[in-house]
């Protein structure tokens, strides 16, 4: 019994708030329920207040949107929901004919953006996301993700950090669904400054960037310990800069694209060297081959062989010769051109087929 007085008591009090005010009549319309049509074809029908729109009421546009909530002179505020004939939809807070407070606006291909909203505009914090899996949690600025937060994509790439006008801007973190990483500076979308690449591999980059590509300063690591440190130009090593290997191998000199080139240094592990000039990865020009024992010798290479010298049986060991060979057979080159001591403290260049012929030789 007291539940059904309750319900009664409820629906009598909506029941007069419906009908508190009167019919509007004659030329002053205050305070009362009525419904105009104006000459365009546009129709309000609801509460009016000194001759205007006020309160609760719903208007249609002559084009067909129409907007159900609440007035004040004549404009949308309050709560209200706007509903265009081509199917956008916003449910939410207004003020003075704009949607300005918390809100949810639904595009007619699924898109939705739920959150703060300022004179007509998302601006604040808000969640945004589509039926193809594209989500964004964060601030926005005049109508455009702006500040700081959190993108995912449907392939399942995923930035995380500062934006501005809608693109990465400031610092973040951009992860691939590859595995890949970037934590650092962005510019206009694009990496930008200072910041560190991880590979899904392990192998990574950590310095300088310009426009999305590693450029200037930086250091190139790998899990199996090797490394670069020094200057870098779109992607590559290319300056100056130091060359470590996992077996002891060590490169100190000019790069470009990539290769040893221009003047450098390399360094066996058993303390044998050459300091001179190189040229897209082999020795070229002048240099100077120093032996493990530290004896010197002057001389001169066309493409990675010393110019008219190959090396004899009677040279050994050839175990120091392989030391350095393994630089230029990962550049592919028949020619290795590749130096080491001898008994005869004798130093030369070498064919690959050569050195074969010679090891097969000693071993009998």
């Amino acid at each position: 019994m007291k539940k059904m007085l309750l319900s009664i008591i409820l629906f009598a009090a909506l029941c007069f708030d419906a009908f508190a005010l009167p019919k509007c009549e004659g030329d002053k319309w205050d305070n009362c329920v009525g419904s105009f049509t104006a000459e365009d074809g546009s129709k309000y029908e609801g509460e009016w207040r000194n001759a205007q729109p006020s309160r609760k009421g719903t208007f249609t546009a002559s084009n067909g949107d129409v907007y159900k909530g609440e007035h004040k002179k004549g404009n949308p505020h309050g709560k209200g929901t706007f509903t265009s004939k081509t199917g956008d939809k916003y449910i939410g807070e207004w003020k003075e004919g704009q949607p300005h407070g918390n809100g949810t606006f639904v595009y007619p291909d699924g898109r939705e953006y739920k959150g703060e909203w300022k004179e007509g505009k998302k601006h604040g914090k808000g969640t945004y996301h589509s039926p193809q899996g594209t989500k964004y949690v964060g601030t926005f600025k005049d109508d455009l993700i702006n500040g700081q937060g959190v993108l995912s994509l449907p392939n399942g790439d995923k930035y995380e950090g500062n934006h501005k006008n809608g693109i990465p801007h400031g610092k973040g973190t951009f992860t691939s669904k590859t595995g890949g990483k970037y934590i650092g500076e962005w510019k206009e979308g694009k990496k930008h400054g200072k910041g560190t690449f991880i590979a899904a591999s392990g192998n990574k980059y950590k310095g300088q960037w310009k426009d999305n590509k590693k450029s200037g300063k930086g250091t190139f690591s790998s899990p199996d310990g090797k490394k670069y440190v020094g200057e870098v130009k779109d992607d590559k090593k290319h300056g100056k800069g130091t060359y470590t290997s996992p077996d002891g191998n060590k490169y100190v000199g000019e790069y470009k694209n990539d290769k040893y080139d221009g003047k450098g240094t390399f360094i066996a592990p058993d303390g044998s060297k050459y300091k001179g000039e190189w040229k897209e990865g082999k020795f070229h020009g002048k240099g100077t081959v120093t032996s493990s024992e530290n004896v010197k010798e002057d001389l001169y290479f066309v493409r990675g062989a010393i110019v008219g010298q190959h090396i004899k049986c009677s040279d050994a060991p050839f175990d120091k010769l392989e030391s350095l060979l393994v630089l230029h057979e990962e550049a592919d080159s028949e020619i290795c051109g590749m130096v080491a001591s001898s008994k005869n403290k004798r130093y030369c260049g070498v064919l690959k087929k050569e050195i074969e012929i010679c090891k097969s030789k000693t071993k009998k």
